[in-house]
């Protein structure tokens, strides 16, 4: 009987470290996409020649799709409901600043 209880618990703790993986992998993938926003933004503050303007405008808008995604991602796979309002009050913080 223990032994069967055993087994019965191994794929549990299994699916439970997956599970894990992946909501730290995806709250990695929010903080890299965040600070290749932000980094985007410094080099748009500072480009003066208009095809490196246009360039950061279209990387800053494929980040930000991105990011979007990601948060999509995270809702679905019901990540922290503080964790996904923070980002996205972090967000709509860096939209209006």
């Amino acid at each position: 009987m223990e032994l069967a209880l055993k087994t019965l618990s191994k794929p549990i703790s299994l699916i439970l470290s997956r599970t894990q993986k992946k909501e730290n992998q995806l709250i990695e993938d929010l903080n890299d996409i965040k600070a290749k926003i932000e980094n985007c933004r410094n080099r748009f503050d500072l480009a003066l020649d208009d095809d490196l303007i246009d360039y950061c405008i279209f990387e800053m808008e494929a980040l930000q799709s991105k990011y979007r995604y990601l948060l999509r991602q995270a809702r679905e796979q019901k990540l922290s409901c503080a964790v996904i309002d923070q980002m996205k009050n972090e967000r709509m913080g860096q939209q209006l600043g």
